[in-house]
């Protein structure tokens, strides 16, 4: 049986190779490269959408055939990287392969890469960094307490594993005040502006958040109240520009 449709999928891509040759139209590009990537040649495919866009610059069908074929060539690439990952492999290539995997958003496999990593460079913050971002960016676009109970819980473990590490800290401190605990988020936000002084910005925030009040309970049940509510407790401040590129700034 896998011969035969192996022979089916053959003479498919060389009846669609043919009608390319015969006339080349977005219609028929993305079909042969569509062909391509059900044959996992995404190289091929990524080739054929790159051709076409030459002659059919705004065809939004072969844009997203090369989106797809490039998303899925770097998903391969990442995935060979994963499986090279051995227990002599350095904090940097973990941190190559988790970034990848972050921009792929592929989250699954960003939280087994993290455990596997914590396991063996267990000093290293910046996995718990990239996977609470990862959560971070879920819990902003559905306000869900399950997804910020995780952002939380690895952010600050990245904090505690860097204390001095400013992007986990200040990501912490912006989502604790983000959903009305105030009085946790203050220390971080203080603790940024002792890290960098000069920063104006940053004194900006910490004057603004001392002006919010603390809706008091733990976090979990802050976290659901967001949840029930469908909005942050608290905006940002004006002109923030770390609040302002979060996916959803719905507040109260």
């Amino acid at each position: 049986m896998r011969v035969i449709q192996r022979m089916k999928n053959w003479w498919r891509l060389r009846c669609l190779e043919q009608r390319v040759k015969r006339r080349r139209s977005p219609s028929s590009l993305s079909d042969l490269g569509k062909a391509y990537i059900a044959n996992g040649s995404y190289d091929r495919a990524a080739r054929v959408a790159e051709d076409g866009l030459m002659l059919f610059p705004i065809s939004s069908r072969l844009s997203r055939l090369l989106n797809a074929a490039r998303r899925l060539q770097w998903r391969r690439r990442v995935e060979a990287q994963r499986a090279g990952l051995t227990w002599s492999s350095s904090p940097a290539l973990f941190r190559q392969v988790a970034a990848a995997t972050f921009e792929l958003n592929d989250l699954d496999a960003l939280q087994r890469l993290c455990r596997q990593w914590s396991c063996w460079l267990p000093g290293d913050p910046h996995c718990w960094h990239l996977l609470g971002r990862a959560h971070l960016a879920n819990f902003y676009r559905d306000l869900t307490a399950s997804e910020g109970v995780e952002a939380v819980t690895c952010l600050t473990r990245a904090v505690e594993l860097a204390p001095n590490e400013q992007q986990p800290r200040r990501l912490l401190g912006e989502v604790l005040y983000r959903i009305g605990a105030v009085a946790e988020a203050r220390p971080h936000l203080a603790a940024l502006c002792a890290l960098a002084p000069q920063d104006e910005e940053l004194s900006r925030l910490l004057s603004y958040v001392t002006t919010l009040s603390d809706l008091g309970g733990d976090l979990r049940s802050q976290l659901e109240a967001v949840e029930a509510v469908g909005a942050l407790q608290h905006g940002p401040l004006k002109g923030d520009a770390s609040a302002a590129a979060s996916a959803d700034r719905r507040c109260a």
